[in-house]
């Protein structure tokens, strides 16, 4: 180790069979005149469905390449603070990636582990058939989880999405988003992404999308 690191860094290592390690640089961590270094290191482990990735650290061009060799991050786990540096760069990287910060709570009923009791923010394509239970039980529901910062409701029929945020009095505020030239502030996670991309290759009907108000 030198100056708090374990070279090489940005470099994939493998340590077992679909198990790499990648050392980062430093980090200063804690209260303004107490910061001390933490080296940091990510994990990716490679499963059936894609690549689980705990504690990411910074995602250079060259350590971006030789991710695409071993598979696509699917899963983007950051499991307290001190791990967040890195994560808004990951998940613009990889959009599709669930992206999970803290420690993962599931229902104890849930073997399966498909019920998250502490999402950070819950995402919804709208459809005609369920968007009035969206809207208004389901809405309803999800605002009694502490941890959620955002509700965000992607429309179909149109570039058009709604971001619903618990302001500081407990109160919830509605700002929407229209066109393909918007960007969309994804709350609680510090992430922005273009209209453009949520919607690429989408092709909206003319009479659908004169239905949108």
């Amino acid at each position: 180790m030198i100056d708090g690191t374990y070279p090489p860094l940005d470099t994939l290592k493998p340590v077992a069979d679909d198990v790499w390690i990648v050392d980062g640089p430093p980090i200063r961590f804690g209260p303004p005149l107490l910061r001390m270094p933490f080296s940091t290191r990510m994990t990716l482990v490679r499963l059936a469905g894609g690549l689980f990735v705990h504690s990411p650290t910074p995602l250079s061009d060259a350590l971006r390449a030789q991710i695409a060799t071993i598979g696509t991050p699917r899963w983007i786990i950051s499991p307290n603070r001190i791990h967040y540096w890195w994560i808004p760069d990951w998940h613009k990287a990889f959009p599709d990636a669930a992206v999970y910060c803290g420690e993962a709570q599931f229902a104890p009923d849930d073997p399966a582990r498909h019920t998250r009791l502490n999402p950070t923010v819950i995402f919804e394509v709208l459809s005609k058939s369920t968007e009035g239970y969206d809207r208004g039980v389901k809405f309803g529901s999800y605002r009694q989880i502490p941890s959620l910062k955002g509700y965000v409701l992607v429309s179909q029929t149109s570039a058009h999405v709604e971001v619903n945020q618990p302001s500081a009095d407990g109160t919830w505020i509605l700002r929407d988003i229209k066109g393909l030239e918007a960007t969309l502030s994804v709350p609680g996670i510090n992430v922005t992404v273009p209209l453009a991309e949520i919607y690429d290759r989408v092709t909206f009907p003319a009479h659908l999308s004169l239905m949108e108000p």
